[in-house]
Order: structure tokens, then sequence, then C-alpha cells
């Protein structure tokens, strides 16, 4: 059955949502993955899992938004991170990315879906803990009832299971490119390994176009049956967390959805509170020499009030 937004009619968006009103979220952008991954591979991986999921689970897959931070001041992949001569990305800077998701936030509020599930298949330091207290900001603002899910894709694992599949944290190596293959084929065209191209560069362990250096020998080299291995455990992850949320679901009490006048203030304050505290700043050289944006103190630490809506959380 057809459950994407966009190819929906409205009596197949009625029907979509009145099976199983939850929304899905997918986040990435274009940036290399060696000459062989395609350029757009995290938006990929994440909008085939949530494809995965919802297939099974029921929903509507929300409108595509792949852009996302990456060319971060002090901490920009492609030229100082792997050497890279040229950048290929379409970066968004932290504060709009953030901005936007409150936006997507908002609008599934205010259509009445019951949950509304966000994966990010591009992965920055810190971010997610920056989306998940901008969620709780707005479920604190407006005491709405939507649950909300947030993470990347390995976050949905529990303890036990992320310790059995030992996913590598490679970029463009062995475990991402095997579950994009598992994933959709399109996302990967091995044959293209050789090429080195005009920009070039590779710095460290990286070789061009941010691929690892020794890709596909050894240890780097990809293999269908760890794709499939994680493909269907992060998907059979993601699938629990969502009917944890869809079961947890319960009317409000009192709940307003803001309009997008109002929406502006609520980023405004938002930012008021926590910006000093975001996870996702720090420069390139800060992250590695440990140095962290301070951690975030608590609302009543900031001055936020929130109407005694403070025990939802």
């Amino acid at each position: 059955m057809k459950n994407r937004w966009l190819d929906l009619y409205p009596d197949e968006f009625h029907t979509c949502f009145s099976r199983m009103p939850v929304a899905y979220m997918a986040y990435g952008c274009a940036e290399p993955h060696g000459a062989y991954g395609a350029l757009g591979l995290d938006y990929g991986v994440a909008d085939a899992l949530i494809d995965r999921v919802a297939g099974k689970v029921g929903g509507i897959i929300a409108p595509p938004m792949a852009w996302h931070m990456l060319e971060v001041p002090g901490n920009d992949w492609e030229m100082q991170v792997t050497g890279m001569a040229g950048r290929m990305s379409n970066p968004f800077p932290a504060a709009l990315f953030l901005e936007n998701v409150l936006n997507h936030l908002r609008v599934f509020d205010a259509r009445g879906f019951h949950a509304a599930v966000l994966v990010s298949g591009h992965y920055v330091a810190g971010l997610n803990e920056d989306m998940q207290l901008l969620a709780q900001y707005y479920r604190l603002k407006t005491g709405t009832a939507m649950r909300i899910l947030v993470g990347y894709p390995p976050d949905f694992l529990s303890q036990q299971e992320a310790a059995a599949l030992a996913m590598d944290e490679d970029h463009a190596g062995r475990d991402e490119i095997s579950l994009a293959m598992a994933l959709d084929k399109h996302l990967v065209e091995l044959e293209r390994v050789g090429y080195r191209g005009v920009l070039g560069g590779g710095q460290g362990e990286f070789g061009p176009y941010c691929a690892p250096r020794d890709f596909p020998n050894g240890r780097w080299a990809p293999d269908g049956a760890r794709g499939q291995q994680l493909a269907d455990a992060l998907a059979g992850a993601l699938e629990a967390a969502v009917w944890r949320e869809v079961n947890a679901w319960q009317p409000a009490t009192r709940a307003f959805v803001p309009n997008q006048t109002q929406l502006e203030g609520m980023w405004a304050e938002f930012c008021g509170y926590t910006r000093r505290y975001w996870q996702c700043l720090p420069t390139r050289r800060q992250e590695m020499e440990g140095q962290h944006a301070p951690a975030f103190p608590g609302w009543k630490a900031v001055g936020a009030r929130f109407d005694g809506l403070e025990d939802m959380l």
C-alpha cells in the first residue's frame, strides 16, 4: 500500500492516517562516501529503514528533508578532516536545521499524528542530544499528546542488541556500505572504487572522496550477509521502538497547536534557553581534545516555566 505523503491522494491519506496515525521523517544530505557511494547515501539509508518499518507498522512517510549539518566552522568534514580539494555537500547551519525540525514537529502535531518518528542517517556529534532537547521543549510548551521518537538508526538498538551487532563506527567502510547495499542497491556501485577524479585528496586514514584508504580490502571488504544482518537488526529495533510510542499514546488533557507565527516565538525562546548548551556546535579541534558544550542544566535552571507540564517528562 502507498504510504508516502507526496504520492497519496486525499482518500488514500485519510485511509493511511486512520489505520496508523504515525508520521515518519528521514534526514540526511549529500556527502561523499568514496567514489563508490551515492552522495545521498546517508539519506537513502534512513529513508529505506523508515520505508521498511512503515510498511509493517503503517503510517505516512513525510516529504523529504535531505539537507543537514556538515560544513561547520572548524569541523569541516570534507575539507579539513579528510583533505578533499573541493566540496560536494549541501549543508545547513545548526540553527536552521533545528528550526526545520521544530517546524516538522508542529506540522505533524497540527495534522493530528499520534507519533512522530525522526530518523537521521547522517551523523553529527552531539546533534541527537540537541534534537532530543528540542522535542522535549515542544512537548512541554504545547502539552501535546504526540509521542516523539528521535535518533540515528543504531540508537534504537538495546544495549544487548548493540553489543551483539558490534557495528563499526566507520565512514564509507564495511558496515556502512554493506548496510546501504542491503537496503537499496542503487546507493552503492563498487565498480567505481578505483576512480580518483579531479578532487582526489585524502589524509590520514582517508583516501579520495572521504573513503577509508584501504577500502575494499581486508577488514573493509563489503559483505552481503553482514549488510542483511545490519538491515534486519536496525529495522527490527526501529519497528519495536515505534510500537512502544504508539502504545504509549494517550489523549492530552490540555494542549495547543501553535500557528506559524507562534512557532517563531517558540523558536526564539528555545534558542534563548538552550543555544549555549547545544552539543553539536564544538569545533573539530575541541571535539578531538574532549572539549564539549556545557551540559544542559535543566529547564528550571535556565528560567523556563511550562505551566505545570514538567511532569509530562
